[in-house]
C-alpha cells in the first residue's frame, strides 16, 4: 500500500504539471523509479525489523504479544475474552506460505499477529480458540470426519461446507452492486456535460472515476470470491478471497441479528444478502467484511445459512403484519413494503423500497424494546417501535404501527425476551448431543482437558510483522 501511495503521488505530481509519460525524460523516469524503490527497500527493512523484535506466549489463561521495535508494547488477552480469531493471507504471503491472525477481542481493536507459517497459523487459531472454550483443538492433518481437508483453502476434514458462492454469481455481486451502477451512471454524465460544454474532462478525472469503480467491484469479488461457509465445532467459518484469502470464524452465541436484503437489481435474479451484527464486531478493522454471513445466493442458500445459524428457524414462517393505510400520509411511496411480526423465538421487520430488507433479531437478543411518537403521529393513531441489540449494521425497527399495537408489542416482547433467555439457560434445551453448530457452551467454560500445544506451534515464538504490507 505505501508502495501503491508513493507511485499515485507522483503520477499526480506530473498530471498537475501539465506532464505525461510520453513527455518524461529518461533522467525523470529514472528518478521517479528510484524514489519507489527506495520505498520499497525502506518498507521491507522497517518490517523486517518489527518481525524481529516480535514475540508471542501463550499459557493457560491469556497470549501475550510482545512488540520490541523502537518501542515496547505488550499487549495481554485474556484466553476468556477472546470471541473470535481471523486468518488473513495477503496474496504475496499467501504464496510463500505465510499468514497472519487477527484476534478479536470484543469492543477494542483486534490483535494482531503476523506472519506465520501457513500451517502453524491454522494450529495457532484452533489452540488459541480450543482454550477459550477449553476443548482439545484438531489440527488439518489430524482431524477426521467424511469432509476434504485443504490447507489452501483453510479447511479441516472434520468441517462440512454448507454454502458456497459460484464465481458468476461473485460477478453479478460486483458489478450489480448500486454503489458500481451509480458510478457508472455519474462517469457517463460527466461525459455528456463535457461534451454538450464542449470541456473535455481531464484524465486525472476520469482516472478518479476509474479507479474507484475498479475499487468498488474489486471490493465486491474479494468477498463474494470462492466464499463457503463451513460447519465448524461451536461456529461457523466463512473462507473467501479473489488474490488474498480471508478465514472469519464467528461463534454462534456472538450473533444478535441477522438482515437479508435483497437489492433492487438482484430482484430478477432471485438473489439475495445476509449480514449480521456480532458482538464486539465494531471493534473489528473491516467492519463491513467481517459482518457478511452470505454475500450472495439464492432462496435455498439464504435458509441453509439462517439454519445453520439457528437450526429449524425458518423465515417464512413468521407472519408478518402491514402497516395502516393511514401511514400513507408518511410514508406513501413504500407504505405497502413495511411489515412486522414475531413468533416465540423471534421478531421480523421488513422495509426498504430499492432495497427490500429483512432484519431478524432473536428475543435472547433483544437488549430493550423502545416505543416512539411524534405529534402528528398521535394524532393519527401510529407510533414508531425498536427492538434494540448491539452496535452493528443490522437495525429492527418498525415506523408507523398502529399505536395500540405498538403497545401491545413493546409490553409483550419484555415477556418474551425474559422467556426466551430462560430457555436458553435451561440445560434441557442444550443437551450434549446437540449439533455443533448450535452449540450454546459459553468461552470460558471449565474443563480439564486442556492439551499443551498442537504439533507444529510454538508457544513462544517468533511471529512475523510486516506493518506496510
Amino acid at each position: 500500500m505505501v508502495i501503491a501511495a508513493a507511485a499515485f503521488i507522483l503520477f499526480k505530481q506530473l498530471l498537475e504539471d501539465g506532464k505525461d509519460l510520453r513527455s518524461l525524460s529518461v533522467r525523470e523516469l529514472g528518478i521517479g523509479g528510484s524514489i519507489i524503490v527506495v520505498v520499497a527497500i525502506l518498507q521491507v527493512i522497517v518490517g523486517a525489523f518489527v518481525w524481529a523484535t516480535t514475540r508471542f506466549h501463550i499459557d493457560e489463561d491469556e497470549v501475550r504479544i510482545e512488540h520490541r521495535f523502537i518501542t515496547h508494547e505488550s499487549d495481554r488477552l485474556a484466553l476468556s475474552k477472546i470471541q473470535g480469531i481471523d486468518v488473513v493471507q495477503p496474496f504475496a504471503a499467501r504464496i510463500v506460505g505465510l499468514a497472519s491472525l487477527n484476534i478479536d477481542v470484543g469492543a477494542s481493536n483486534s490483535k494482531k499477529i503476523e506472519f506465520l507459517k501457513r500451517g502453524e497459523a491454522y494450529e495457532l487459531r484452533d489452540l488459541l480458540i480450543s482454550r477459550a472454550r477449553h476443548e482439545i483443538a484438531q489440527s488439518h492433518t489430524d482431524a477426521v470426519g467424511d469432509g476434504v481437508g485443504s490447507q489452501w483453502w483453510d479447511q479441516r476434514r472434520d468441517e462440512h461446507e454448507i454454502v458456497n458462492v459460484t464465481a458468476k454469481r461473485a460477478l453479478i455481486a460486483g458489478f450489480l452492486s448500486m454503489t458500481f451502477v451509480f458510478q457508472v451512471l455519474a462517469l457517463i454524465a460527466s461525459i455528456v456535460f463535457s461534451v454538450v460544454d464542449h470541456q473535455p474532462l481531464g484524465i486525472a478525472a476520469i482516472l478518479a472515476l476509474l479507479l474507484s469503480m475498479v475499487g468498488v467491484v474489486w471490493k465486491q469479488l474479494d468477498a463474494a470470491w470462492k466464499f463457503r461457509l463451513l460447519r465448524s465445532a461451536g461456529a461457523l467459518k466463512a473462507v473467501h478471497g479473489l488474490t488474498s484469502l480471508t478465514t472469519r470464524t464467528v461463534p454462534v452465541r456472538r450473533v444478535q441479528a441477522v438482515e437479508v436484503s435483497t437489492p433492487l437489481l438482484w430482484r430478477p435474479l432471485g438473489v439475495s444478502r445476509i449480514t449480521m451484527t456480532v458482538l464486539g464486531g465494531a471493534g473489528l478493522s473491516d467492519v463491513e467484511q467481517s459482518t457478511v454471513l452470505l454475500p450472495i445466493g439464492d432462496d435455498e442458500q439464504v435458509r441453509a445459512a439462517l439454519d445453520a445459524l439457528w437450526p429449524g428457524f425458518r423465515l417464512d414462517s413468521v407472519h408478518l403484519n402491514g402497516i395502516p393505510k393511514r401511514a400513507r400520509w408518511f410514508r406513501w411511496f413504500d407504505q405497502t413494503v413495511i411489515a412486522w411480526g414475531f413468533d416465540d423465538e423471534v421478531v421480523v421487520t421488513r422495509k426498504g423500497l430499492f432495497n427490500r430488507t429483512l432484519s431478524i433479531v432473536p428475543h435472547a437478543r433483544s437488549q430493550s424494546v423502545r416505543l416512539a411518537q411524534g405529534p402528528l403521529q398521535r394524532r393519527l393513531g401510529l407510533a414508531d417501535v425498536y427492538v434494540h441489540t448491539s452496535s452493528g449494521p443490522v437495525t429492527v425497527s418498525c415506523s408507523h404501527l398502529d399505536a395500540s399495537d405498538a403497545r401491545t408489542f413493546v409490553m409483550g416482547q419484555m415477556d418474551r425476551t425474559r422467556a426466551a433467555r430462560a430457555r436458553e439457560l435451561s440445560p434441557t434445551e442444550h443437551p450434549a448431543t446437540a449439533p455443533a453448530v448450535s452449540s450454546d457452551e459459553p468461552i470460558g467454560a471449565r474443563s480439564p482437558d486442556i492439551p499443551a500445544r498442537p504439533h507444529g506451534v510454538r508457544t513462544d515464538s517468533t511471529a512475523n510483522t510486516a506493518h506496510g504490507q
